[in-house]
């Protein structure tokens, strides 16, 4: 790799309950019976905390379009929840809608678990969004 080129592939380091299936169980029913509050000020607190992780997805979106991740905690900072998927498996997810960089409105997927997983990070398009908080219909053919 020449000194201009950059690679976005992460380093994979998970935690010990992540490593070990018997664990892995009694986290997920940990959660399942013990649910993390799902609120944007649960988020930004385990945000400030740096209790995050970008997938490998995200990562690799952020690169492609040119977005920081300090792009993704100022959308986060001040973003509000605008979709919630509950029944996103295995863990919660919602859409958090922020703007950044002058007013531009940039959206992150993420995840609530032990941990706020980045799904993916991405700005308005206008063929998908009406107005920041508004999709468009999905065309039928």
């Amino acid at each position: 790799m020449s000194r201009f080129e950059t690679s976005i592939e992460p380093t994979l380091h998970l935690p010990a309950h992540r490593r070990d299936p018997f664990s892995l169980s009694i986290t997920v029913r940990s959660i399942i019976e013990n649910p993390v509050k799902f609120d944007i000020e649960t988020i930004r607190r385990m945000i400030r905390a740096g209790k995050y992780e970008l997938t490998l997805h995200a990562r690799r979106r952020m690169g492609h379009r040119k977005i920081s991740v300090f792009d993704m905690e100022e959308a986060l900072f001040n973003g509000a929840i605008i979709e919630r998927y509950s029944d996103d498996r295995p863990f919660p997810s919602c859409l958090i809608l922020g703007y950044v960089k002058d007013g531009f409105p940039l959206y992150v997927v993420c995840a609530v678990s032990d941990v706020i997983q980045i799904i993916t990070v991405h700005w308005l398009d206008p063929e998908k969004w009406l107005d920041p908080k508004t999709r468009r219909e999905k065309k039928h053919e």
